[in-house]
């Protein structure tokens, strides 16, 4: 009989939840990062599947190449990232399945009345829906690696007695976690690493097992260090992250992002870039099509760009203004009202701990979000939090005020002793925050949805390019990377006909990289500027005018001539008269 309550709870909800998303939602991925992960790994981009994800670890993506490899017509990217979600759903809901058992055991041998109804997985379910729909619908290997993170955080926090089986999970967990985003996984470490001292200090180092916990985070980075120096030790691998990693930071944080042209030309001419559209160009990220661009370009201008910056900055001034950001940001709900609904949740709970005057608890209910708070004031600090780092933050946040919630209203043995009407009231504050989760859920399935249809109806044009690209298969193309980066692209879990792409971008964090020199090489292709603007067969892909003016304007003589239309792109030929 508990086999198949946990079954139910841990199998066939989560099952039954995915499969009606896949009916009701389009599946897309969230970013275009994403997609041209997924064109590198599955051989889209190469012909061949390619273990090197850029941003993840060296092993999962070696393991979904190698799925690629077994059948290419799987998109094995997507259904991975679906399984380690609905995985971790089941797993989070068998916790609970498992605790409310051990509960309704220690009520019997009390002679209390067992409870008829499993509210907290439940409740567990309901709230997934609400913040699991865009990780799960929108794919992308950040919010994943935020639910692998934010189940290694529940797991810990719902054992009773550290057991081995523990101890395997949480290491898998962790190594998972890590392969796919390190700085997520960096994010986890202070609330766990909390969570594991307060569970030494409350039993004295009694829980032997609990002693090797820091062995699970230690031996996933140590595996994942050697996935690194495996898949990324080659110079021209180290070489290309010493690159992308300055790139990175003049693309992401507007402080060292490329000015306009006329506000800085002295800084423009001090790397050698003497023209509007040169500059122009580097904004755009078409860097690659400028001859006079390469790797140790963007390392000089950053250095003299932090020279420049350098003093300008008032730190106090800036963290005070950084504090006025998050109080202003998170009462007008712009981290989204769930994280405002989370903080008063977090100080309700505080009251009532204190009331009970449980100070471990206190010191818990305090720490964890008072951590998660340093995390957003640094991400404001640095001045960028993309969406899909909001949704991960949000998840570390919400999952463990459930779980203190949980602990909160059980009526363990030995606990607050309530009346008749306590008891009622308590049941109908759970029945109306249930329904408001559902309402709540069912608002948020909707709103996703249509967001989704809007993306995937844009990204058929990137699946009608792709068809277009391989009916010409004589022909070479590179695209605009502005065009291309306002798509991203939609899960099809069987591709009847995989893509071969006889296109890339001209600039973005895949140029210059190894696997980017290779596709080079494998279309004959030595210089791109020569290719560009002086092959017979080779063309420009752009879905607006500004993509072609500065590359027109790059060089001497340049002309841009329009040659053919796909839906929502347009084919140039350019030249040099």
């Amino acid at each position: 009989m508990i086999w198949k309550k946990k079954c139910f709870w841990a199998v066939v909800c989560p099952m039954m939840y995915i499969l009606i998303l896949l009916t009701a939602v389009p599946f897309v991925y969230g970013i275009v990062d994403d997609r041209t992960m997924m064109e590198v790994i599955s051989g889209q981009y190469l012909g061949i599947p390619d273990a090197h994800g850029f941003f993840t670890g060296y092993w999962y993506p070696l393991l979904v190449a190698g799925l690629y490899r077994a059948v290419r017509n799987v998109d094995w990217y997507a259904l991975g990232y679906i399984f380690l979600q609905v995985c971790c759903m089941g797993l989070m809901a068998w916790r609970l399945t498992e605790l409310q058992e051990r509960r309704e055991d220690r009520d019997r041998l009390a002679g209390r009345p067992g409870r008829k109804i499993h509210i907290w997985p439940l409740a567990l379910i309901v709230l997934w829906m609400i913040l699991d729909i865009k990780p799960m619908t929108q794919l992308s290997f950040t919010t994943t690696a935020a639910v692998v993170a934010v189940t290694v955080i529940f797991w810990y926090m719902t054992a009773e007695e550290i057991q081995i089986r523990d101890l395997v999970l949480l290491t898998v967990l962790c190594f998972l976690s890590i392969e796919l985003r390190f700085s997520v996984f960096c994010m986890i470490l202070p609330v766990c690493g909390l969570l594991w001292l307060l569970r030494v200090w409350e039993n004295k180092g009694a829980d032997k097992k609990n002693l090797w916990i820091p062995a699970a985070p230690v031996l996933a980075a140590l595996l994942y260090v050697a996935g690194l120096f495996i898949g990324y030790g080659s110079e021209d691998w180290q070489f290309y992250n010493a690159f992308n990693n300055t790139r990175s930071l003049i693309y992401d944080y507007e402080e060292y992002m490329f000015p306009r042209y006329e506000d800085e030309q002295a800084l423009y001419h001090s790397v050698g870039v003497d023209s509007k559209a040169r500059a122009k160009n580097l904004y755009y990220y078409n860097y690659t099509a400028d001859d006079r661009v390469d790797q140790s370009f963007f390392l000089d201008y950053f250095e003299k760009r932090s020279e420049k910056i350098s003093g300008q900055t008032n730190v106090v001034q800036k963290l005070r203004q950084t504090v006025k950001t998050y109080i202003k940001g998170t009462l007008a709900g712009k981290y989204e009202y769930l994280h405002l609904a989370a903080m008063s949740g977090y100080v309700i709970l505080l009251l009532g701990w204190i009331f009970r005057k449980d100070w471990k608890r206190v010191l818990e209910t305090i720490c964890i979000p008072g951590m998660q708070i340093v995390l957003w004031l640094y991400l404001i600090y640095r001045g960028r939090m993309p969406e899909r780092v909001l949704i991960s933050m949000n998840l570390m946040l919400i999952v463990p005020l459930l779980l203190l919630a949980r602990e909160y209203v059980m009526d363990d043995a030995g606990g607050v002793s309530r009346s008749a009407a306590k008891k009622v009231c308590r049941k109908a504050s759970l029945a109306l925050l249930l329904a408001a989760m559902v309402v709540g859920a069912v608002w948020k399935v909707t709103t996703v949805r249509t967001q989704n249809l809007e993306t995937a109806k844009w990204n058929e044009n990137v699946e009608k390019l792709k068809v277009y690209c391989m009916d010409h298969p004589d022909n070479f193309y590179f695209n605009d990377v502005t065009s291309m980066a306002m798509t991203t692209y939609n899960v099809h879990l069987w591709q009847k006909n995989p893509y071969v792409m006889n296109y890339m971008s001209l600039g973005d964090w895949i140029a210059y990289s190894p696997v980017w020199e290779r596709k080079l090489k494998q279309n004959g292709i030595s210089s791109v500027k020569e290719a560009l603007y002086g092959a017979d067969n080779v063309y420009l892909i752009s879905s607006f005018d500004r993509g072609t003016e500065y590359l027109t304007e790059l060089y001497e003589n340049g002309s841009c001539e329009e040659v053919d239309k796909i839906a929502g792109f347009t084919v140039y030929k350019l030249q040099i008269l």
